[in-house]
């Protein structure tokens, strides 16, 4: 028979870990019902042969501890042995993270690449999330601040300035007609720079490309450490053995 891969151990721990988990559970409460482990037998004798004669009363004892103790073993024996298995092996599972051909890191152990892959996850959202700059605007930074900022864009600001309309000139008759109109007027400039903490849009893009080109070397390395052989294990008997004799 073929030895075990790591990730076929993996697969099943699954279900022996639940497996164990389960038989516990229904052990636990077992235990916790007194009346299944408790037992009675009631017999009236009369003291007469003409006396009452009495049904007697009896109920069996429907568990024990050490039956109910059984039930776990086997499925304790079996999650002891694939654990150590899948532990000793992890302990000598090792490969490269290789990306576009250079090697990142070399012979980083499964447990670690498994970490990596959970942290490239996170600051992958994290990169996700990254304001980037509006495309619809024209940018540059400033070497001084590190700041992005737009050129200066200027506006002309206007308010109501009145001014004298003369409708009729006088005449030797009559005076001039003058009528007062508020007409829009320049009277002052804005000057307007956008300044923005944000990055470009093809940074973010470039940077979450990195990070994802890094996860997918990680995953692969995964795969190959996680082909690692990982022998069979026999410990889980002695140790249930000297647990409940």
């Amino acid at each position: 028979m073929a030895t075990p891969k790591i990730h076929q151990t993996i697969a099943v721990l699954k279900g022996l870990k639940s497996e164990a988990e389960k038989s516990l559970t229904n052990a636990y409460h077992l235990l916790q019902k007194p009346a299944l482990l408790s037992g009675l037998s009631k017999v009236y004798e009369p003291r007469s042969e003409d006396g009452d004669r009495l049904p007697s009363e009896g109920q069996r004892v429907q568990a024990t501890v050490p039956a109910i103790v059984e039930t776990i073993k086997h499925p304790f024996t079996r999650l002891f042995d694939e654990e150590l298995a899948l532990d000793l092996a992890n302990c000598v599972a090792r490969a490269d993270v290789i990306v576009d051909g250079k090697v990142l890191i070399k012979d980083a152990p499964v447990t670690y690449l498994m970490f990596l892959d959970k942290q490239l996850t996170n600051l992958a959202t994290f990169i996700g999330k990254w304001p980037t700059l509006d495309t619809a605007k024209d940018w540059h930074a400033n070497a001084q601040t590190g700041i992005w900022q737009t050129p200066p864009v200027l506006t002309v600001r206007t308010d109501k300035v009145p001014e004298k309309f003369v409708k009729s000139d006088a005449t030797d008759k009559h005076p001039a007609q003058v009528e007062i109109l508020y007409l829009d007027r320049p009277v002052g400039t804005w000057t307007k720079i956008e300044f923005s903490g944000a990055i470009p849009v093809q940074d973010g893009i470039s940077t979450l490309a990195r990070v994802q080109a890094l996860q997918e070397a990680v995953k692969v390395a995964i795969q190959v450490a996680n082909a690692t052989d990982a022998p069979p294990q026999k410990i889980g008997a002695s140790l249930l053995t000297y647990l409940f004799g």
